[in-house]
């Protein structure tokens, strides 16, 4: 704890108890300081601004195991009796270390308690009898925003470090000169390829068909039809496509996990019999997997590897070491249960997910804590840490099985499969229509960010503003005719006010919010399902009809904001019985895009080779189009 003024006090040290209460103290508060350090949801997608080397004070009384690298969790105490800028430091299993000098934590204070801050550490170093070496990481927004440019001049006048903006500042000029270099050789390859195809071509040739007819740049195409004189040819539009295999974009995440050689010897368990139904082989391995995981044992002393992340420390054969988090401990908590996750992927978008799996068997060392989380994974990923890759391979092999049904040894068969990505480019009335669209979501993220960062009101009702236009931005790249009237009236009015009465005009403003959460596929709050017999409440939040069911049952609040809902009536279905979009007698059909132009040359390349076609779309409208 920290020395009070007084030099003829004594220090002692405090109990749990007496330390619980300062942090029950003044609620408000710590709403606004631990949605900074204990949430963090949204960490992985801050600047790194410094490393700031401090160390951690009065750690006589710290009973627990440090290690250099070891992960830590900074935490505000503004009910400190001793220092009401006091930052006290816990190990990643809640356990405090001590805290940080008073002078240091009064540069730090200001930013974090502002939320315009966000500070991380890790040990530097050994620990001794009254401190510890530590590196704190500072994080902040985008330093090019309007945010960032002034928190960057505060920091500076805090004299706070900048290291990492000016060392990441650098490294993007590089970048940025090596992607020129390489820009430039790609366009002379391509210019010696089209050369090379000319000089072909004015020798005799050997093409299959005409060059497809440019699309309109001027404004909106007006026909749909080729005609006699543009009659395309499939060979041609996939010369100018790109190949795509879906399930080579799901081998590159095998990597991460067992390769397919060790998948093909896993052993093998006898099926019990109460399984009437035949097992193959690779599910009898599977069932093995996921006993063998149920009781994993520890690594014994003197072993090199690890179990479930955790292996017998270097130094001390008694302690366990997580290699994620570097916190040791001489009883390590093993998680129950694996991931089976057969031809399901890994990408950068599903980590969270991952999280909540890996939350579910019962990760430990630290990884439970999503802060963490994306601390030492999530964020390091996202910037092409190589060894971030290594510590996600190490998760993926300890804690999932992932096989693929085209795998020789499951052999299931599988036709060959292809796809082919074709770009188009914009007429520039799209374009033009499109950029606006961008330039506002853009404004509105910023927005977001501020008043979510701060607790602000409105941050709900600025989500569904980007939400709304991000769903847009994807129409216009169908069709522009798909970018129907805007819900702005009926959101404005939901931010000056919680609820809104159910008139006519504000129910459809309010199925079209609905529409717009379905088409976005967006999760159900209560259960975090994708959402399942979709509605609305007046106060413009979408969930799942038998959740939202219940939740009023016990209570007639929104668990999204709080708001009065008296009961059921408060709720508003879809428009149509499917949540589909209504159909729009007044959309002007014979109207094109340059995306329904050039689907239009393919189904008729495709009718002139005798083939059958079938059309997805995640909008009817666009098929009604069609």
């Amino acid at each position: 704890m920290y020395q009070p003024p007084s030099q003829n006090l004594r220090i002692s040290q405090h109990s749990q108890a007496e330390r619980d209460v300062w942090l029950a103290e003044d609620d408000d508060i710590f709403e606004t300081v631990n949605s900074n350090q204990a949430v963090a949801d949204n960490s992985e997608a801050l600047h790194h601004y410094g490393d700031l080397p401090t160390k951690i004070v009065v750690v006589r009384f710290y009973r627990g195991n440090a290690s250099p690298g070891e992960q830590i969790l900074m935490r505000r105490e503004p009910s400190n009796p001793y220092d009401s800028n006091a930052i006290r430091i816990d190990n990643v299993a809640g356990t405090q270390i001590g805290h940080i000098p008073r002078g240091m934590a009064s540069k730090l204070v200001p930013f974090m308690d502002n939320n315009a801050l966000h500070v991380e550490g890790e040990l530097a170093g050994e620990i001794g009898t009254f401190d510890c070496p530590l590196q704190v990481q500072m994080y902040g927004p985008d330093p090019h925003s309007e945010e960032g440019v002034l928190l960057v001049a505060e920091v500076k006048a805090a004299k706070l470090p900048l290291n990492a903006l000016k060392a990441a500042e650098q490294a993007e000029k590089q970048r940025q000169k090596e992607k020129n270099e390489a820009e430039k050789r790609q366009k002379e390859a391509e210019w010696k390829r089209i050369a090379e195809a000319r000089r072909a071509a004015a020798a005799g040739g050997t093409g299959n068909g005409a060059r497809l007819p440019p699309s309109s740049q001027d404004g909106w195409t007006n026909s749909s039809q080729a005609g006699p004189s543009a009659q395309p040819i499939m060979a041609d539009i996939l010369e100018a496509s790109q190949r795509f295999n879906p399930r080579e974009v799901e081998q590159t995440t095998d990597q991460y996990g067992m390769q397919e050689d060790a998948l093909k010897n896993m052993p093998f368990v006898e099926k019990p019999e109460s399984i009437k139904t035949k097992m193959l082989p690779y599910q009898l391995q599977a069932l093995k997997w996921l006993l063998d995981q149920e009781d994993p044992q520890p690594p014994p002393v003197g072993s090199k590897t690890a179990v479930q992340l955790w292996k017998r420390s270097d130094r001390h054969s008694h302690l366990y070491t997580n290699i994620a988090t570097t916190f040791s401990t001489q009883e390590a908590q093993f998680a129950r249960g694996g991931i089976l996750a057969d031809d399901m992927g890994t990408r950068d978008g599903h980590l969270l997910d991952l999280y909540s799996l890996l939350r579910f068997v019962g990760i430990t060392g630290g990884l439970e804590n999503l802060e963490i989380f994306n601390r030492v994974l999530v964020r390091p990923l996202k910037k092409g840490d190589q060894s971030a890759t290594f510590l996600l391979q190490a998760v993926m092999t300890a804690f999932t099985l992932r096989r693929r049904k085209e795998m020789k040894f499951i052999d299931l068969r599988l036709p060959k499969l292809d796809e082919f990505v074709h770009r188009i480019e914009f007429t520039k009335k799209e374009r033009d229509r499109y950029n606006a669209l961008a330039a506002e979501a853009q404004g509105l993220l910023t927005r977001y960010e501020k008043k979510q960062g701060r607790k602000g009101k409105g941050s709900g009702e600025a989500f569904q503003h980007l939400l709304e236009i991000l769903l847009r931005m994807r129409q216009c790249c169908n069709h522009w005719q798909l970018c129907s009237e805007r819900i702005t009236s009926l959101l404005a009015q939901l931010e000056e006010q919680k609820t809104v009465e159910l008139t006519p005009e504000d129910q459809k403003a309010l199925q079209d919010m609905l529409q717009v959460q379905i088409q976005s596929q967006e999760d159900c709050p209560v259960c975090l399902e994708t959402l399942h017999n979709p509605v609305i409440t007046t106060c413009g939040h979408a969930f799942g009809q038998e959740c939202i069911s219940k939740v009023l049952e016990a209570q007639h609040k929104c668990p999204m904001c709080r708001a009065e809902l008296k009961d059921e009536s408060c709720l508003v279905s879809p428009a149509n019985e499917c949540g589909d979009e209504n159909a729009n007698d007044e959309m002007d059909l014979t109207e094109s895009s340059s995306k329904l132009d050039m689907m239009m040359q393919i189904l008729g390349a495709t009718k002139n080779e005798g083939n059958k076609t079938i059309i997805f779309s995640q909008w009817t409208r666009f098929l009604d189009i069609v």
